[in-house]
């Protein structure tokens, strides 16, 4: 089966004249593309698409009926836009990602390579989703919130403004996640509430998920650093501590290694009087 066949076999209500194949492109005729979009070759731009001025799509996209790739979006090699998704202004769709049907995708979005994006979900503006993650349907993003990778969002999943995910979290279906405390309070202020394989985290009146994995991370960088203070370990211990009752597995807090880890939480220091 040659590419047109194929097309045909997906369309079957379109027919092969309609089909139109520009710079080994394959283009449908009631398609509309900018004549200031760029077109990386072996994509596919189906009816009813509308891809605007500086637009840039890598080889092989795949973007289907009725969608809307908007002013200076840029869409990576490999990638698939459902039908009718809405794709924002400047934003930045990564390589072999997958965006459902009816998804809305607002301006400077930042999606990382192998994305999933289910159906019906609304993702709003400036908002960062890490590589290998999957948002579920119908899940409603807020402006300004950042999704770390791996990060699995299940179904209905509502996260409010300046919310924060971390890498390896899990989110499950029906969650709303908001800039308010929701959990016993910790040290300077801080919350925190373990549930299984991750915990959730209020700093500053921000929760922050985090795999037990990366909570390990963390307790590990914790520890290297020399200027750590006696509230950021024990508040470090004791999430640590709730995270392994749960998953009933054991933790020896003297062999972390956090050398190679990145900080995603500073704490307050003590000296400063600081406090969220």
């Amino acid at each position: 089966m040659n590419a047109i066949d194929g097309i045909l076999h997906y369309y079957p209500d379109t027919t092969r004249d309609q089909w139109v194949n520009q710079q080994d492109n394959w283009v449908h005729c009631t398609a509309q593309v900018s004549s200031q979009a760029i077109l990386s070759g072996g994509s596919l731009v189906g009816p009813d698409v509308t891809i605007e001025p500086h637009v840039r799509l890598g080889y092989g996209c795949w973007i289907d009926r009725g969608s809307r790739i908007r002013h200076g979006a840029s869409i990576g090699a490999g990638t698939n836009v459902g039908p009718m998704a809405d794709i924002g202004e400047s934003t930045y769709i990564g390589e072999s990602c997958r965006i459902g049907k009816n998804v809305h995708i607002g301006g400077m979005v930042v999606a990382e390579r192998c994305v999933l994006i289910d159906r019906d979900t609304v993702v709003n503006h400036n908002v960062t989703i890490g590589s290998m993650s999957r948002i579920g349907n119908m899940v409603n993003i807020m402006p300004d919130v950042s999704v770390g990778s791996r990060a699995c969002i299940r179904d209905r999943v509502t996260l409010l403004e300046n919310v924060q995910i971390g890498m390896g979290a899990e989110v499950t279906a029906g969650s709303c996640f908001a800039r308010t405390p929701m959990y016993t309070a910790g040290p300077h202020g801080h919350a925190f509430h373990a549930g299984r394989g991750m915990a959730a985290v209020v700093y500053k009146g921000v929760t922050i998920m985090l795999s037990t994995r990366h909570w390990c991370e963390q307790y590990g960088s914790a520890m290297a650093r020399h200027d750590v203070t006696g509230a950021e370990l024990e508040f470090h211990k004791q999430a640590l501590d709730m995270i392994a009752r749960q998953d009933n597995i054991e933790f020896h807090h003297g062999d972390m290694n956090g050398a190679f880890i990145e900080d995603l939480i500073k704490l307050p220091s003590e000296e400063t009087g600081e406090s969220a």
